[in-house]
């Protein structure tokens, strides 16, 4: 049996508080993923292969596009709605009220897992390592690696490719192109990106083999599907 831990402990709280008082189903124990023991430690901040990190996100930084720009930023405060572009402009939180509501709860989930290798590994953001590199946005002090966005889009492009696998391919590319932006814009080292990932399709696997997870997931298949009938000349873009 798995040592209840003092991060498991913390990971708990931070769950309940999360989800509200017990308001939301809970489809995972925090005990669940190990993050700490399934990642590998990030390279050192003087490395070799850290600099080459550092090298590649300032080429990022030269030849990003605006629409790059505005796609980055409007990933900031990521949703489920960031694959609209897989879906259709119907796709929003206003039309898939349960989906939001389904995806919420993932995403308070996701977090449980994330904070303790964030938390344990204490990766400083690239731009706190090297003033050359201007991030879009700021987001503190907060520890690098594993990039939360990563894992975040990993599970949501995972999840919803369950529900549409005649979609898989599309999700899954733009689930990584949402860990990928976090290095455009100057946020995360590719590194934090690839942990983040390997983070997510856990996350993902485990949910997945939830039963109660399942229901739910078909609940919110269901009510997309509805929504897509009810707007049949806004399919795929």
């Amino acid at each position: 049996m798995r040592r209840f831990t003092p991060r498991i402990a913390l990971a708990a709280v931070l769950l309940v508080a999360a989800l509200g008082a017990g308001t939301a189903p809970i489809f995972l124990r925090p005990a669940a993923i190990d993050s700490v023991k399934l990642l590998p430690a990030p390279v050192a901040e003087n490395s070799a292969e850290a600099k080459a990190e550092i090298d590649l996100l300032l080429a990022l930084q030269t030849s990003r596009t605006p629409a790059e720009i505005a796609r980055v930023k409007s990933e900031a405060g990521l949703k489920f709605t960031a694959f609209e572009s897989v879906f259709g402009k119907w796709f929003t939180a206003e039309n898939l009220p349960q989906t939001d509501a389904f995806f919420k709860t993932v995403d308070a989930e996701i977090k449980i897992f994330t904070r303790p290798a964030k938390d344990h590994f204490r990766r400083r953001r690239p731009a706190l390592v090297d003033k050359r590199i201007k991030p879009l946005f700021d987001v503190g002090n907060d520890p690098s690696y594993p990039s939360g966005h990563a894992t975040r889009g990993m599970v949501f492009a995972l999840v919803l490719a369950d529900a549409f696998p005649e979609k898989r391919e599309t999700l899954l590319n733009r689930g990584q192109e949402i860990g990928w932006d976090r290095c455009i814009a100057g946020v995360h080292y590719p590194s934090d990106v690839v942990a983040g990932r390997v983070l997510g399709q856990a996350v993902a696997q485990a949910l997945l083999e939830s039963p109660a997870f399942k229901k739910e997931l078909d609940k919110a298949k269901a009510e997309i599907e509805a929504a897509e009938k009810a707007h049949p000349a806004d399919g795929e873009k």
